[in-house]
């Protein structure tokens, strides 16, 4: 059975509304049940310009929005700087690896869904691969319209290999429970929290595997 890897695209809203990971244009009734790649990142820097930073890199989304993103040497701190179209910074964000993250070097890369389905995109930021089956996680920020500016919501980087179903307005995750399982989830965004509404164990076949 087929891993399926979560990419959700992009498109602007307000405030150039924007941000390794993949997605689906949000904005005119689009698909967001998939996700189309919608950030070009260059390859991480080799030089460290900071002992404290293990992986930096760079990138701009198809919205015109251009990003920084640095994380931490010991791999569980993300910072992303938001820049508009003119390099001028728009909003920093800041977010947590979970401690079991095996591959954090491409961890911070950003990509746009309407996560919560408001018809605004929200920035997704990949917290990097965990563990042999690399399972996908993702911080959330949520487009706030009173604070004009993208809030952190921590319920969503619980969600493993996360999708959004834009026809039932949910958000699915996905994760081997063993060799011959694999559990899979639903989310549902209440307003606040992305709570988990449904949870159910698929057993494999032989030519499942």
């Amino acid at each position: 059975m087929k891993t399926t890897y979560m990419i959700i695209a992009i498109a602007a809203a307000g405030l150039l509304a924007g941000c390794g990971g993949k997605a689906t244009e949000a904005a005119g009734g689009a698909d967001t049940s998939r996700v189309a790649t919608d950030s070009v990142a260059t390859a991480p820097e080799d030089s460290q310009p900071d002992a404290d930073i293990a992986f930096t890199g760079d990138g701009t989304l198809s919205n015109g929005l251009s990003w920084h993103r640095e994380v931490s040497a010991q791999g569980d701190v993300v910072k992303l700087i938001l820049k508009d179209a003119s390099g001028n910074p728009v909003q920093t964000l800041s977010t947590q690896c979970h401690d079991w993250v095996t591959t954090p070097d491409y961890a911070g890369e950003p990509l746009l869904a309407d996560a919560n389905f408001d018809g605004k995109p929200d920035i997704l930021v990949s917290l990097g691969s965990y563990g042999a089956q690399g399972l996908l996680y993702y911080a959330c920020f949520l487009w706030n319209d009173t604070e004009h500016r993208y809030v952190e919501e921590k319920s969503f980087d619980e969600i493993p290999n996360p999708q959004v179903d834009a026809a039932r307005k949910l958000v699915t995750g996905e994760a081997r429970a063993s060799a011959a399982e694999v559990e899979h989830s639903e989310y549902r965004f209440d307003g606040k929290h992305f709570v988990q509404v449904k949870k159910w164990t698929e057993t494999l076949s032989d030519d499942d595997e």
